[in-house]
């Protein structure tokens, strides 16, 4: 299918681009990197990445695949939380936040999280100043997380959130979840956006 040009429209929106498109790593790599700037994070300011999600359902299962393959890549200049071993979710969230604020306190956060749109929208990554807020899309009343999020459309809004992300194509959620991950790699300045950055997700 055709692959719609990416959209950076400006500083204070966010900008999208599909996972295939060739330009989304450089175009939305570049706005992370944009925002990180601005927030302090080559300052010393601390950064976190946040990875929202649960390897209980297919959909939901976005979040933990990028902590995933970002942990894979060895030291990394942030602290990272949500990953297929140890997830970030609903249930944990406010436990993990506190955690978060304790080791690194005042630390610049990108919150990294599935979403269910419009069928064409499924496939495009959405990088934005300004939180999410996780759950919202399935009723759950979650804090609002990050000061950047990143967010990958999983799936179409098919009557139920919960039945969507249920029957989401996992191997979709994997290519969103490898592209996100060299888009981090990118913002944040490692040289190995295109290389391990696209290493397939650990179990």
């Amino acid at each position: 299918m055709a692959v719609k040009p990416c959209s950076a429209p400006g500083e204070e929106l966010p900008g999208r681009c599909h996972y295939r498109s060739p330009d989304a790593v450089g175009v939305l790599g570049g706005m992370l990197h944009r925002y990180l700037e601005r927030l302090g994070c080559f300052d010393g300011r601390l950064l976190a990445v946040v990875c929202v999600g649960s390897a209980a359902c297919p959909g939901d299962d976005l979040g933990p695949k990028v902590g995933s393959i970002l942990l894979g890549l060895g030291s990394l200049p942030f602290a990272l939380y949500g990953t297929a071993s140890d997830p970030v979710h609903a249930v944990n969230l406010g436990e993990k936040l506190a955690e978060l604020e304790r080791k690194c306190p005042g630390a610049a956060v990108v919150a990294v999280d599935a979403c269910l749109g419009w069928p064409r929208d499924v496939g495009m990554i959405t990088v934005g100043p300004g939180p999410l807020v996780p759950g919202r899309g399935t009723g759950k009343k979650l804090p609002a997380l990050g000061d950047v999020s990143i967010t990958g459309t999983v799936g179409a809004y098919v009557h139920d959130a919960f039945f969507s992300l249920l029957i989401t194509d996992p191997v979709l959620v994997k290519d969103l979840a490898e592209c996100i991950a060299k888009i981090i790699c990118f913002g944040v300045g490692l040289g190995r956006a295109a290389g391990e950055c696209g290493m397939a997700a650990s179990s």
